[in-house]
């Protein structure tokens, strides 16, 4: 499948009407921004001190919990310019993320760090959250790529107060823009690689503008185009992002960011194994063994399985408008924002769930969907058409006041998101016979949030740190209309019965103390609560329908409380840091897999704890070895804790040596429960691991090759289910994603 060149057209058009508006200015070297940083003051900034030369991931010796953070270099080298930021946390401890289509070519179902799913943890870009108000995930292939990403800081605690966001207990991950370059001139690349996977991009930098105040900026464009590791799972993509830089009188700077992206996939849900298999009762059609392990959709029209019925398209904006600056003991930070989201989905009501049409006599002897509406024929193909947008507006404040030593901070976040969702039943088989068009469900709500904060870093010597912190959290779910039905099979809707509308707060303490033993050593120990609200599923109270809004029929709010402790020592050859930490969660929301839907188990209490450790060595002649492990244990006594790896481990070896790079690393997930089988039990997988290789060569300081071979050892076995199949509840599994190759050609004009 091939995606109309129209957008990507404009989008080309876009991109050259950006060189010609700055193609006589004169330039020079970058503005200097000094302190003011894209995170944000109050936040944690990356390492500071020595590092190793050319290790993959690094500790930080001024953070006050732990950090893992991801190099720009590791980015470029050992990752497609596609690839999304899941892809760049993988190397991280305690982080385990499953792409099964390929870089880039799909949302990734399984990210987790520390046993927490995504919509668990906390995700920032430049310093701001961002997320689903539905649900709190963040459809990672839907926003930045790996060409326009700096650095990424793999923060694995609650943050201070100054961390904001809505699930910041389980972790951030927060990615950083690039910068404008400080001299004119272009950068492209081209690419090609496994399942037919082509890559094109090109990023102009105007230089800094003389004429225009010392205006600097880049706008790079991006297309991915793959048929999918999956068969008949084709994805691709059109990406635009583009950053200025204004300095202003001063230390202050205006920042105006804006991405634009469009993508489509066909992602499966994942393919039947036969008898005998994990989780599996009964005789159900093996599907990988009669269509290999990469199966993923059929060419059957008349099948639940055909691909062409089950596809996504997505539709994504993001901007904001930044004003940083510092004036004797003052900084200030503040950025305005807008993003949007749009999914507009066609899904079969038993994908990949059976070889044939799912059909039911119990209405007049006709095929009925799996809400019970007949179809115009027995043996039709029914589904749904589904659709999903929002639009969040907001604002990050934050003040710095130093007072010798010390720091106040404050500030505060401000988001409101307007979140509409629709499902309406379709016949494939024949789109304008009954009951095309029947509604399922509708959704109009709106989400706010509040979270001022403050702290005060007091440092009695050069040695200590202690910060105590509040910050407030106020979030409001408000119903503002819709309908689900009462009755799917008659057509009757009604509106469901839940509050209109709910805020949750609370006051979060938390509590830090940092600790130099001297210029190698750092300890560091904290405190710190947290309160996540319920998702839109739990707040509707309703499970009656599948294809309806599931839940588990609670809308307490998760309240936590996270203790850890660690520490790093750290020369410019050897970095070693470890910490424990300790979790609680009053209602922990556990999601699994039920049919084709994921649904919400509020298991109580549940309790993580573990330890982590990193470590890296500059051999010497170019070399670099690194490795990094987790222990991670999650429990609770009303149940399996989903998604959640016993433990991580990750060993690696780098060479960086004049215009030669490689790489051969190795991440092993530990064994763990993903998906549930027919009788409603968790599925139990074992440890696997998996090898990949990168080699890298500059003909010149501006022409390079990269060369990437992923799964080197082509490993292939089930890994995941992450969906069930209606007509027999058997569970659907992803494997591992088999051997892969890319190759990327990049050259710079400046």
């Amino acid at each position: 499948m091939t995606r109309p060149s129209s957008f990507r057209l404009r989008m080309l058009a876009k991109v050259v009407l950006g060189l010609f508006a700055a193609q006589a200015a004169p330039w020079a070297m970058a503005y200097n921004l000094g302190s003011v940083s894209a995170e944000g003051s109050g936040a944690p900034l990356p390492t500071q001190g020595p590092a190793t030369q050319e290790s993959p991931t690094q500790a930080s010796l001024t953070a006050t919990e732990p950090q893992t953070i991801i190099s720009q270099q590791y980015i470029s080298n050992n990752l497609s310019p596609a690839a999304d930021y899941n892809d760049i946390a993988a190397i991280a401890p305690s982080v385990w993320n499953v792409s099964p289509n390929g870089a880039g070519a799909g949302d990734a179902p399984a990210v987790t760090m520390r046993s927490f799913q995504d919509g668990q943890y906390n995700v920032t870009f430049d310093g701001i959250p961002f997320y689903d108000g539905a649900d709190f995930t963040h459809h990672v292939t839907a926003y930045f790529m790996a060409f326009d990403t700096k650095d990424m800081v793999i923060d694995r605690g609650p943050g201070g107060a100054a961390m904001l966001g809505q699930a910041t207990y389980g972790g951030t991950m927060m990615m950083h823009s690039k910068d404008p370059e400080g001299t004119h001139g272009v950068t492209a690349y081209a690419g090609y690689g496994s399942f037919a996977t082509k890559q094109v991009g090109v990023r102009y930098d105007t230089g800094m503008l003389q004429n225009y105040g010392d205006l600097s900026a880049f706008i790079s464009y991006k297309h991915m185009d793959s048929q999918g590791f999956l068969t008949n799972n084709p994805a691709s993509r059109d990406n635009v992002f583009m950053k200025f830089i204004k300095p202003l009188s001063g230390d202050s700077a205006l920042i105006f960011v804006s991405m634009l992206n469009r993508s489509r996939q066909n992602l499966s849900p994942g393919a039947l194994l036969g008898p005998g298999a994990v989780g599996v009762t009964g005789s159900v059609p093996n599907s990988m063994a009669q269509n290999g392990y990469n199966y993923g959709y059929n060419n059957n029209p008349g099948s639940q399985s055909y691909w062409g019925y089950n596809s996504d398209q997505f539709k994504t904006d993001f901007e904001y408008l930044g004003y940083q600056s510092r004036s004797g003991n003052w900084q200030f930070d503040n950025k305005v924002y807008t993003y949007s989201y749009r999914h507009d989905a066609s899904i079969t009501n038993n994908p990949n769930g059976a070889t044939a049409a799912f059909t039911d006599g119990s209405i007049g002897g006709l095929g009925v969907d799996a809400n019970g509406a007949p179809l115009a024929g027995a043996t039709d193909v029914g589904g749904q058409y589904q659709l999903t947008h929002y639009r969040s507006v907001g604002d990050v404040m934050r003040f710095t006041r130093s007072y010798g030593l010390n720091d106040l901070k404050f500030g505060l976040w401000l988001d409101h998101q307007v979140h509409n969702s629709t499902g309406q039943v379709v016949d494939f088989t024949n789109p304008g016979a009954a009951p095309s068009g029947l509604l399922l469900q509708a959704e109009n709500s709106t989400t706010t949030t509040i979270q001022p904060y403050a702290e005060f870093v007091w440092r009695p010597t050069d040695k200590w740190a202690i910060t105590p912190g509040l910050k407030y959290n106020s979030f409001t779910r408000k119903y503002v209309g819709g309908a689900l039905p009462a009755d799917p099979g008659a057509g009757v809707t009604a509106t469901p019965s839940f509050a209109a509308n709910k805020t949750w707060g609370a006051m979060l303490p938390n509590f830090d103390a940092h600790y130099y033993l001297n210029d190698q050593t750092a300890f560091y120990g904290q405190f710190a609560e947290g309160l996540l609200a319920p998702t839109w599923a739990a707040f509707t109270h309703n499970s009656t329908a599948a294809g309806a809004l599931a839940s588990a029929g609670s809308d307490a709010a998760q309240k936590t409380k996270n203790y850890q402790i660690g520490a790093t020592w750290k020369t410019p050859d050897i970095t070693l840091a470890g910490d424990l930490y300790y979790i609680t969660n009053s209602n922990f929301l556990n999601r699994y897999s039920a049919g084709a839907y994921s649904v919400f188990q509020d298991l109580g209490t549940a309790t993580f704890k573990g330890i982590e450790g990193e470590a890296s060595y500059y051999i010497g002649h170019g070399f670099d070895v690194f490795a990094n492990a987790s222990v991670n244990d999650s429990a609770s006594p009303n149940g399996v804790v989903q998604m959640a790896p016993q433990n991580t481990a990750a060993a690696g070896l780098t060479y960086a040596m004049g215009p030669y790079y490689a790489s051969l690393t190795t991440k092993k997930i530990g064994g763990r429960y993903a998906g549930q089988d027919a009788a409603g039990n968790p599925v139990h997988f074992g440890s696997y691991a998996v090898t990949d290789l990168a080699m890298a060569y500059s003909f010149t300081q501006k022409t390079k090759v990269d060369v990437q071979v992923g799964n080197l050892f082509n490993r292939q076995e089930p890994i995941m289910s992450v969906a069930n199949g209606i007509a027999n509840n058997n569970p659907l599994f992803y494997n591992i994603l088999g051997r892969n190759v890319n190759v990327t050609v990049t050259t710079s004009f400046f």
